[in-house]
């Protein structure tokens, strides 16, 4: 008998030698750094590493990655190498340079502070000691990433998704110790669209993060260049950030004139490029100032309201003054703001009449700014000089058909009743509900001892009043005008000398969250509920708080200027006064005990002429505010001489902390137009003034 078995052999091939698939590099570092060295192998397991030193094995470094002690300069040109065994003691190894210096000089990154908005990028450049190639990194990561944003091996930025300050830095390729840094401030603001920056004329730029009290004040700030005009710049001017225009994106300022010009200007340009610019018609002028037989412009009349964006339809809305033919215009125009071309229908010409009165196109001034709200733009009219016999109108305009469809007669039961709206250039004030607030001047005004009627008799005069229109039919919600109106009325003591502002909801004190703020020629300072303003009552005052601002040295005129508010402070410029902060505590002004005076918690040093400024805030989303001032006092109007206008700038903190002037012959700022605003936007601030526009910022 026979048995048998069988069994299969199997011959495999020797474990094949480890691979390196990532080699330590050449290390340099300065004297005292470590320098680590690791390695990554692949290889039938387990691996095992032994680390040398110009061929003197390292004790204990067994592992994929070796550090070394504290380096000197002994271990300059020092071969590190390592061994890695798999298990059947297949050997692969590789060797590392390493080159120890001294941390000398330092590395010059140029620019050293650069605004951004989401759609720029920024070259840096650095000069490194010894002329080697400088490794870049932003906010400590390495060539930066999609967050904080990204640079390239040869410097360029790119903004990632986070807005704010971050740290660019450049470090010698050769010396870890060799670095140097710069800032740039990236910024997500859109525009700049209407007087004030906002509907609610708070005056404040939450999303400035160049411009800060550290930079403004640190003696590189000043004035970077200027572009010429053809015309004063009454109106303030408008920025719009990333717009698409002339075959790329980029940030435009919008400089309109009395000469009825507008331009677009690349914001950040020193060759002050001009996208397009726009200007009258053949046979049409602007209205020359000895026409309306008034100073209060220089030479000619145009455009003197400040035009307001609409920045959906990417559309621009100004009135234009003019003469053609020996007869006097005031039209409507709308234009593209990429091309400057006239939107369909644009312009039309304004007209308005009731039973009373005609709006007279020379005669009535339009110097408020304008506003766009619930699809339309909003128009205020008072006369040049108070020359009469006039009456202030206010109008509305459908955005898209420019058909007006509304006007209202400050005064209509009185012929030539004046009621002025002008605001010293200040603009209609909006609310979250739409409602829109503006103020009138001197004027006739029909007495009532109603409090606050509801509704409001549609056939007034409210000459002498702060009035709350419906925006869609500018029928009159609300009122309030002080007991003394016809006191002051007949002294022209306007209270149009001075633009509104809404606070936000909420600001206000108990009973009374949503406040109306003002004030007067004289300086008088009203909290104004809005939801219940106030009407007129012939005793007593209805007002949440009324103060006197500043009764000392500013006589019957002292305010022409539309106050600021910025974190729960009340800013506000005198015509011959100071700048003073006012606090809201527990949403009213805290006041001395005895006289009712305003309490200021602070106030500039810097003594203001006529017409005194309206102030603007920039300040990051946490603070670092800077208050920015014009002093226009050299505007020329009334007789006296021209000269430049002055841009200050104040910790909003403390307004005793003044950070820049631009006083000095090297940042002199253009011959001052009367009620100019000072615009800014992404570390620029920029200036208008008689045919020119002068442009601010770091340097």
């Amino acid at each position: 008998n026979v048995t048998s078995n069988a069994a299969t052999l199997t011959v495999t091939s020797a474990a094949a030698a480890p691979s390196i698939t990532t080699q330590p590099a050449n290390k340099s570092v300065s004297v005292g750094a470590t320098a680590t060295f690791m390695v990554t192998a692949t290889g039938t397991a387990p691996l095992s590493y032994q680390w040398s030193k110009n061929g003197t094995a390292i004790g204990g470094a067994v592992s994929a990655s070796y550090t070394t002690p504290a380096t000197v300069l002994g271990d300059s040109g020092a071969t590190f190498t390592v061994k890695v065994t798999n298990s059947v003691g297949s050997v692969t190894s590789n060797a590392a340079t390493l080159t120890v210096v001294t941390a000398s000089g330092s590395v010059t990154v140029t620019p050293q502070l650069a605004p951004l908005t989401t759609s720029q990028t920024q070259q840096f450049t650095a000069v490194v000691p010894g002329a080697v190639a400088a490794n870049w990194s932003v906010d400590a990561v390495g060539a930066g990433n999609a967050t904080v944003g990204t640079i390239s091996a040869g410097g360029v930025f790119t903004p990632g998704t986070q807005v704010g300050i971050h740290t660019i830095r450049a470090t010698s390729s050769a010396n870890s110790l060799q670095s140097g840094t710069a800032t740039v401030a990236v910024t997500d603001l859109a525009g700049v669209y209407t007087y004030h920056n906002d509907a609610a004329r708070t005056g404040q730029n939450l999303q400035e993060y160049a411009l800060t009290p550290a930079v403004v004040g640190g003696g590189k700030f000043g004035k970077l260049w200027s572009c010429a005009v053809d015309g004063a710049v009454y109106a303030q001017p408008l920025y719009v950030a990333n717009l698409a225009i002339a075959g790329g994106t980029h940030n435009v300022v919008f400089v309109a004139t009395q000469h009825d010009s507008v331009y677009a200007f690349d914001a950040d340009s020193p060759n002050c490029t001009a996208y397009w610019s726009v200007h009258p018609a053949v046979g049409v002028t602007s209205v020359p100032q000895l026409d309306t037989n008034c100073d209060d412009t220089l030479i000619e009349v145009g455009i003197t309201g400040t035009p307001v964006i609409d920045p959906s339809t990417k559309i621009l809305y100004f009135v234009a003054k003019s003469k053609e033919a020996g007869a006097y215009f005031q039209k409507l125009h709308a234009v593209n703001l990429a091309t400057g071309a006239e939107r369909s229908g644009s312009p039309v010409t304004i007209t308005a009449s009731d039973s009373k009165n005609t709006f007279d196109a020379l005669r009535n001034s339009q110097k408020p700014g304008l506003a766009l709200t619930n699809g339309h733009v909003y128009i205020g009219f008072s006369s040049h000089c108070d020359y009469g016999p006039y009456s202030g109108w206010f109008m509305s305009y459908d955005a898209n058909s420019l058909t007006r469809t509304a006007a209202f007669d400050v005064t209509p039961n009185t012929i030539g009743g004046e009621g002025g709206i002008w605001m010293s250039g200040g603009a209609p004030a909006v609310d979250s509900s739409g409602s829109v607030y503006l103020s009138t001047g001197n004027g006739n005004f029909a007495y009532s001892t109603l409090n606050s009627p509801s509704p409001v008799p549609s056939n007034i005069d409210l000459g002498m009043s702060f009035i709350k229109f419906d925006p869609s039919n500018l029928l009159v919600q609300d009122f309030y005008s002080p007991t003394d109106e016809a006191n002051w009325s007949a002294q022209d003591l306007d209270i149009s000398s001075s633009g509104v502002t809404v606070l936000p909801n909420g600001a206000g004190p108990s009973g009374h969250p949503n406040l109306l703020i003002g004030s007067d020629k004289q300086a008088n300072l009203w909290l104004l509920d809005r939801s219940n303003m106030g009407g007129f009552v012939t005793l007593g005052n209805n007002a949440v708080q009324q103060i006197l601002l500043n009764p000392a040295s500013c006589g019957a005129k002292c305010v022409f200027s539309t106050p600021v508010y910025y974190n729960h402070t009340i800013y506000i410029g005198n015509s011959g006064g100071f700048i003073v902060a006012l606090p809201l505590v527990s949403g009213t002004f805290g006041v001395t005990p005895n006289n009712g005076y305003a309490f200021a918690s602070s106030q500039s040093n810097d003594y203001y002429g006529f017409p005194g400024p309206t102030p603007m805030i920039g300040a990051a989303p946490g603070g670092g505010a800077v208050l920015w001032a014009l002093d226009t006092s050299n505007n020329g109007t009334g007789g006296a001489g021209v000269g430049a206008a002055m841009l200050r700038a104040y910790d909003a903190s403390n307004l005793g902390t003044r950070l820049f002037s631009s006083d000095g012959s090297s940042d002199t700022g253009p011959d001052a137009i009367k009620f100019a605003v000072p615009v800014v936007a992404n570390g620029h601030v920029y200036v208008g003034g008689s045919n020119l526009l002068v442009v601010y910022g770091p340097r």
